[in-house]
């Protein structure tokens, strides 16, 4: 009798007979593990299997959506200098954006060299090199505006001059800022110009592109600081910066 025990136990649901090593009672039908708590009929087997059919297709849309929302979001707007001069910026922008752009201007902080002569070698033979630290007064900033605004399309491009405006001198002394504050050049000083939009939202956009040393080539710092817009406060500074430079290009 207890051989015969052994080799039974007790189902968990319907307390019949069944042997010790089964997992389901035929008896009442319910398994002996974690599954007995799940009940699953036919129609809700059913359900849930036509539950799922409609839910895929939409589950895939979502995810599809969300994707390309990321892609859109990723597309931002661009622009190339194709020629950049101390009077005006050639430019071509790239809207590959589902929104409309208006453009506005393009700002520059431009690294003249104090000394152009730095683009030459002694053989003369031209290279083009950023210039160091040691080399510059300090960035110009530059502002090229455009007689209307530029209205960009959706997956368009425009081709735009922008004319100057405004030139900021650099203000710098010695190796402090006209406002007190400590400024230190160091290594490699280059350039760069950011174009400004405005999208369908109103809001505002900055597109950032570093210039290359060739398109510092054709500036002359010497010209910016004499056209640069001092203050009555800060001609002492300009006086101060053209005769670094006549100083520097003397030697």
């Amino acid at each position: 009798m207890q051989g015969q025990a052994d080799q039974t136990k007790i189902c968990k649901v319907c307390a019949a007979e069944m042997p010790a090593g089964a997992n389901f009672c035929i008896t009442c039908k319910n398994w002996q593990d974690w599954r007995r708590h799940i009940s699953i009929g036919q129609s809700s087997l059913a359900l849930l299997v036509a539950l799922f059919a409609v839910l895929t297709p939409l589950v895939q849309f979502i995810f599809s959506e969300a994707s390309e929302s990321r892609a859109r979001k990723l597309q931002k707007l661009k622009f190339a200098i194709s020629n950049i001069s101390h009077n005006d910026v050639e430019a071509i922008i790239s809207n590959p954006t589902d929104m409309s752009m208006v453009v506005r201007e393009i700002q520059c902080k431009i690294n003249a060299p104090i000394d152009p002569k730095y683009y030459f070698e002694e053989d003369g033979y031209g290279y083009v090199r950023w210039p160091t630290a040691d080399e510059v007064l300090g960035p110009v900033s530059i502002s090229y505006t455009l007689a209307e605004p530029t209205f960009v399309q959706s997956k368009s491009q425009a081709y735009a001059t922008f004319q100057q405006e405004h030139i900021t001198p650099v203000l710098i002394e010695g190796r402090r800022l006209v406002s007190g504050k400590s400024f230190v050049l160091k290594g490699e000083q280059i350039s760069f110009c950011v174009l400004t939009a405005l999208d369908e939202n109103n809001s505002d956009i900055g597109v950032i592109v570093e210039l290359s040393p060739i398109d510092i080539a054709g500036f002359d710092l010497l010209r910016l600081v004499e056209d640069g817009d001092y203050s009555e406060q800060q001609m002492g500074l300009k006086a101060d910066h053209l005769s670094t430079i006549e100083t520097v290009r003397g030697k």
